[in-house]
């Protein structure tokens, strides 16, 4: 079951976003990867808030579902910060978050229509969608808070290595990426673990939740950047430098 739905995961994004990368005279290769980088983030930021309703068993640490998706949301902005500039990640940010809200005010009035005499499913959907709203307001708030300080942060870390003569193992994107998300996933998880976790948790386990959330979400983007991320800027920019 989780082979052919990985499959079809993958097969839909072929789909939809290989003819966009194929193009056509109409778009220009940047516009193309924009489009991509855009329906990445509305993806990932829709997922992430609903596996964020299940708690796991980390080492005994809970842990919310979306830390094993929301990670590449940073890795995605950082991106955008490298090729785009501030001003379009912000508005990508935004674009994002309004998706979402459309997605789950959607969701959340499913709620309520009466159910079909006979279906068994309506209490354990409202259970799920009603504390998904607590999580969605949570997730998009904290995500565009952090992402514009985490854009800024991108920012101020590129001028700084700018200026003088910086040594190169300083100057290269993977810095920007890690030392922006060191601020920006703080900002995050202190809006969203509040908002979503506290008073649903005891205090102890909230407490170490939100620290764990904060540090294993580091680490995957970090392991992201580190594997991927700095060669996907490189492919992506000489991939538009041919258009």
């Amino acid at each position: 079951m989780g082979y052919f739905v990985v499959c079809s995961f993958v097969s839909v994004v072929y789909l939809i976003f290989y003819p966009i990368l194929r193009g056509g005279a109409i778009l220009d290769k940047k516009t193309r990867v924009l489009m991509v980088i855009v329906g990445t983030m509305s993806i990932v930021l829709l997922a992430s808030n609903l596996m964020a309703t299940k708690l796991w068993n980390l080492f005994g640490i809970p842990v919310d579902g979306g830390l094993l998706l929301f990670p590449i949301s940073y890795v995605v902005g950082d991106i955008l910060m490298e090729i785009y500039g501030k001003k379009v990640a912000d508005s990508v940010a935004a674009l994002a978050v309004s998706l979402n809200l459309i997605a789950m005010a959607a969701l959340g009035l499913v709620v309520y229509l009466p159910p079909f005499p006979g279906y068994s499913g309506q209490e354990a959907y409202a259970t799920i969608f009603s504390f998904t709203l607590r999580i969605t307001v949570g997730s998009l708030v904290g995500y565009l808070l952090s992402q514009l300080t985490n854009n800024w942060v991108f920012l101020q870390i590129h001028i700084f290595q700018d200026k003088g003569n910086k040594p190169k193992s300083i100057r290269g994107f993977k810095v920007r990426a890690i030392g922006s998300s060191l601020v920006g996933r703080f900002v995050d998880n202190l809006i969203f673990e509040t908002i979503g976790f506290l008073g649903v948790l005891p205090l102890a386990d909230f407490a170490k939740q939100a620290a764990g959330a904060y540090i294993e979400g580091l680490i995957v983007e970090t392991t992201i950047v580190l594997l991927i991320s700095d060669s996907l800027v490189k492919a992506i920019k000489a991939y538009i430098a041919t258009d």
